[in-house]
């Protein structure tokens, strides 16, 4: 897995009427530990979605020789091929987006994740992804 260093804006909330609506740019679990957000490049084409976790137990893989950064708690996935753990300078925890309660599925593009007590799990159409929860992060 190679190393990428990446910044990503923070989402927003869209308010429709007196119901929040899930923003299209992300979203957090309701525990508060997995913040997801798609990076919209300067194009018209979807960015990446990445999520960011707290309190997690670190990974039990290695960060590569060239990242001096964060590691382990980030991932990735682009709108095609697979996931990888991200080496960051950033992060998107922040309370700035809507809460997707458990039993929930979100969807934006190519970008799908369900929201689950036992924690979340985010796939593109091809298939690839990453589950998360305290216990196991897993890429596939």
């Amino acid at each position: 897995m190679s190393a990428r260093t990446s910044s990503y804006a923070l989402a927003t909330v869209a308010i429709l009427g007196a119901t929040p609506a899930v923003a299209a740019e992300g979203f957090k679990m309701p525990s508060g530990d997995i913040v997801c957000t798609v990076q919209e490049p300067d194009t018209n084409l979807l960015g990446e979605l990445r999520c960011d976790t707290r309190n997690f137990r670190p990974t039990k893989d290695r960060p590569p020789k060239d990242c001096p950064l964060g590691w382990g708690d980030a991932y990735s996935i682009g709108r095609t091929g697979k996931s990888e753990r991200i080496c960051h300078g950033d992060t998107i925890m922040h309370e700035d987006v809507m809460v997707l309660p458990y039993g929930m599925t979100w969807q934006h593009g190519p970008y799908t994740c369900r929201s689950q007590p036992s924690g979340l799990t985010c796939f593109n159409a091809q298939g690839h992804g990453f589950s998360l929860s305290k216990a196991l992060q897993r890429l596939f």
